[in-house]
């Protein structure tokens, strides 16, 4: 059950349960740096 919603229809391959908004495969991506998380924008040139 999400957040107390009965009846939500939106789970994910493994079972379970999600919001519905995701609409396709994508990706969360993190980096750290000595073990503490950065933002990855910071370490790329975005043209």
């Amino acid at each position: 059950m999400l957040n107390g919603v009965l009846g939500n229809k939106y789970i994910d391959s493994t079972g379970r349960y999600t919001n519905g908004a995701t609409t396709g495969p994508h990706l969360h991506f993190g980096m750290k740096i000595n073990n503490e998380y950065v933002n990855p924008l910071d370490h790329f040139e975005i043209p």
